[in-house]
């Protein structure tokens, strides 16, 4: 029997009843740069914009309360991993006031 192709992460949005790939992609914004995305992005394929967009929240969300935690119980290498994750996805966040 043919089995459908994995893409490589884990379908926890598949498994769980989510409705949303975002679940799954959040890792790409909380642990790779922003210099890898368009590379992710041609392997991986088409992801719908708000999907993409999710993904990156779920991303700021999770590296920000890892960051909370980390500094709650003075991890301070947690802390640090967590604040380099955050400006990796924020510099993507931020609108430009220049206009």
């Amino acid at each position: 029997r043919d089995q459908p192709r994995s893409r490589g992460l884990g379908d926890v949005y598949k498994r769980q009843g989510i409705n949303t790939p975002a679940v799954d992609l959040a890792v790409i914004f909380s642990f790779y740069p922003s210099s890898c995305h368009n590379t992710f992005l041609d392997i991986y394929g088409a992801i719908e914009p708000p999907a993409w967009a999710y993904a990156r929240f779920l991303g700021l969300y999770s590296a920000l309360t890892s960051m909370l935690y980390g500094h709650d119980v003075g991890d301070h290498q947690l802390v640090s991993e967590k604040i380099y994750a955050v400006k990796q996805i924020n510099s993507e966040l931020l609108i430009s006031s220049d206009k």
